[in-house]
């Protein structure tokens, strides 16, 4: 057999073995990403990152006092833990839903039009 035909039917096999990707499916329907990506976000507004940014701000409200640290770095500091642990809130306001949450895995999205 000739170099051509083999290709051929390398490229044949490769094209009837193709499978369809996990990862096209709709985000929030059970699938790996989304599990991952959720468990991520339930760790980081979890009680552990609570206990972390309450221990930041009493360094930072500490330093501040001393002298330490500018009143800039202050704002810094509360605007940085406003979008860790109001990214859920904000996502909803950008995606127009009421409630936008990672729960078991998932996400829980409800629409604004559904009471």
């Amino acid at each position: 057999m000739n170099k051509i035909a083999i290709f051929c039917l390398m490229l044949c096999c490769m094209l009837f073995s193709i499978q369809p990707a996990e990862a096209k499916k709709k985000s929030g329907e059970g699938d790996v990403v989304s599990s991952v990506i959720c468990n991520i976000v339930t760790q980081l507004s979890g009680p552990i990152s609570q206990a972390i940014a309450t221990l930041v701000i009493i360094i930072t409200g500490y330093s501040f006092f001393v002298g330490k640290v500018s009143i800039g770095m202050l704002f810094i500091v509360a605007a940085g833990m406003m979008f860790v642990f109001g990214a859920q809130t904000i996502m909803g306001w950008i995606l127009g839903q009421k409630a936008y949450q990672c729960k078991g895995g998932s996400v829980l999205a409800e629409s604004a039009s559904r009471k």
